[in-house]
């Protein structure tokens, strides 16, 4: 789990999607604005999941995901989950994430 510091907030969440640039890809959508610090969030909708504990177990998964790579861009990234990561290929859902950041 990522320290509180570099979680998006609701309001900054919703002034990236309104304001800021977007790239998919199989199992994520990026949602992301420049700014002067690396901050990211992933949301998880109903679609993806319908219970609560599965969409808080692919978060889970996302963080332990994001853990394992060295971050340097300075942005605002909202990320949408897609599928479900916790059923997909870890190793190709790693690559694309690595791939954006």
């Amino acid at each position: 789990m990522l320290p509180k510091k570099q979680r998006l907030t609701k309001e900054e969440i919703e002034k990236v999607i309104k304001e800021g640039l977007k790239k998919d890809t199989s199992f994520f959508r990026f949602k992301f604005m420049e700014s002067s610090d690396f901050k990211i969030s992933p949301v998880v909708s109903k679609k993806v999941a319908k219970l609560a504990v599965d969409r808080n177990k692919i978060k889970r998964l996302f963080f332990n995901l994001l853990e394992s790579l060295d971050i340097t861009k300075k942005a605002h990234i909202a990320v949408f989950i897609k599928k479900d990561i916790s059923k997909e290929d870890k190793n190709e859902a790693l690559s694309q994430l690595k791939d954006f950041l």
